[in-house]
């Protein structure tokens, strides 16, 4: 493998870490949200 090719997957991993994080991210904040909701309306 060449320089170019290795550093193009470097980038698609980090790419990827960005997006698996915002999308944990955005399950954690859906759950506590769902689960204000149920504790307001119980």
């Amino acid at each position: 493998m060449d320089r170019n090719a290795i550093f193009c997957f470097v980038e698609v991993m980090n790419f990827f870490n960005i997006l698996l994080f915002v999308f944990k991210s955005g399950i954690a904040y859906n759950k506590t949200k769902t689960r204000w909701q149920s504790d307001v309306f119980m």
